[in-house]
């Protein structure tokens, strides 16, 4: 696998459980360091997924079946997403 002859150390799959993921590719594990972010909020179900980067505001409102996610949450002091528009989102420049 390409993934795996190139070195990558961490590997980052941005869909998640939507169209055109590349869960597949994660289920392999291709990499020793494996996160999930951004394109979908939840777990993706899959015990090679190692982490799931999500910001405070998305972990703060989890439910507790999603926070018994396989994956360990790394929470990043900005919003994944805007929940009723007042979330603490970082400034773009």
């Amino acid at each position: 696998m390409q993934v795996r002859r190139d070195g990558v150390q961490v590997l980052v799959e941005l869909t998640g459980q939507t169209a055109n993921n590349r869960l597949g590719v994660m289920a392999t594990q291709p990499a020793p360091v494996q996160l999930t972010w951004i394109g979908y909020p939840n777990s993706t179900g899959l015990p090679a997924v190692h982490y799931r980067l999500t910001g405070h505001v998305t972990t703060e409102t989890c439910t507790i079946a999603v926070q018994q996610t396989l994956a360990a949450i790394l929470a990043i002091p900005v919003a994944f997403s805007t929940v009723d528009g007042v979330a603490n989102t970082a400034r773009v420049l």
